[in-house]
């Protein structure tokens, strides 16, 4: 029994002197962490909070859901009713105007190709004359018309 009182003393110093060594350090570990678990802890309660309050509100979106949906659907019909009344009101009031305009470009067409036409015509009128002219100038009829000018000039 002396054998196992002696290291039991002595592994009770060794104890006594680690824990006296150890204390302080250990409780300003002890400390640093219980701060940085509450933390952690108040952390977590705000978001926890914070996802309840948009847990909240996402379900009032899907509950307002249909109710938003009715709505953009009835804005959309409105516009487009809108649009086709413009439409069918605009419609004849364009195609008057576009034959308006039709009409405007068929006489000026027309009056284009009357002036191209009249062109025409006087260009072989004239060409024909010109043909005329030099088939009836020969060269006797040529030297009389020649005399006749001297004729004339001298005189």
């Amino acid at each position: 029994m002396d054998k196992l009182i002696l290291p039991v003393i002595h592994l009770s110093i060794l104890v006594g002197f680690l824990v006296y060594k150890m204390k302080g350090p250990f409780v300003a570990y002890m400390k640093t962490r219980h701060g940085e678990v509450s933390d952690g802890l108040n952390r977590a309660k705000i978001q926890v909070a914070q996802a309840d309050s948009k847990k909240k509100e996402v379900e009032a979106k899907f509950a307002n859901l249909q109710k938003e949906k009715d709505l953009i659907f009835a804005d959309w019909r409105e516009r487009q009713e809108a649009q086709s009344k413009a439409i069918k009101e605009s419609t004849p009031k364009v195609l008057a105007q576009m034959k308006i305009e039709s009409e405007q470009n068929k006489k000026s067409l027309e009056e284009q190709i009357r002036g191209q036409v009249m062109k025409s015509i006087a260009d072989q009128i004239l060409a024909r004359v010109e043909d005329k002219v030099k088939a009836g100038l020969t060269t006797e009829s040529h030297k009389a018309i020649n005399e006749q000018f001297m004729k004339e000039v001298s005189a």
